[in-house]
């Protein structure tokens, strides 16, 4: 139904795929052309639902701690945010308290349908089962878990690193979602982009085929 029905969650999934590769392509931000993109990026995304920040804060994380011109790193992601912050607030500042009401009501709404919370063993495995479940199904799971393994034997750092990148990215949208109260399959769109990659990662035939 989700091809037949518009979701915000489907242009949110593109944004955060293309802020994503921003952060990969600008190599760590050094690139300061590649930051601003991705400081649009960020603005386009948000504009189109709140959930957005959500899937970047841990790939944006990695990128800060692990990057080798850190300083570089952390000024054009500055100007990112001086990009991103005007148009952002364009539409957040005026409608905030709407947006927390909303919040509210889906919180209220998701205890009266049952939704399992955070402190609940199934609000916890929620989203990994619907990974297996609504998105891989059981073959394309048998495959993740086998390309997991192969991911996890040693390999050039570059190769490494970016294979950390792709699991903080996939693990924190899942956690921060988890975290929240309402609950439902396709809020994990989004995250589609790292789980392809990540699913395709050990039958790459060469290490630049990312680029």
């Amino acid at each position: 139904w989700t091809s037949r029905v518009s979701l915000l969650d489907l242009p949110l999934g593109g944004w955060v795929a293309a802020s994503g590769y921003l952060l990969v392509k600008s190599n760590s931000l050094k690139s300061r052309s590649w930051a601003l993109a991705f400081g649009l990026c960020c603005a386009a995304g948000s504009l189109t639902k709140w959930t957005f920040v959500l899937f970047l804060l841990l790939p944006l994380a990695h990128t800060l701690i692990y990057s080798p011109h850190r300083r570089t790193t952390l000024i054009h992601l500055a100007w990112a945010a001086l990009v991103a912050i005007p148009f952002v607030a364009l539409w957040y500042l005026p409608n905030l308290d709407s947006l927390i009401e909303r919040f509210q009501i889906t919180a209220q709404a998701a205890v009266g349908e049952g939704d399992p919370g955070w402190g609940d063993i199934l609000g916890w495995i929620y989203y990994p089962r619907s990974l297996a479940s609504y998105y891989l199904y059981f073959p394309l799971t048998a495959v993740g878990v086998w390309g997991a393994i192969r991911a996890g034997r040693p390999g050039e750092k570059a190769e490494r690193r970016f294979l950390q990148f792709l699991w903080w990215w996939l693990l924190g949208g899942l956690l921060f979602m988890m975290m929240l109260p309402a609950k439902d399959p396709r809020y994990i769109m989004p995250l589609a982009c790292p789980l392809a990659i990540l699913l395709v990662f050990p039958w790459r035939q060469r290490n630049t085929w990312i680029v």
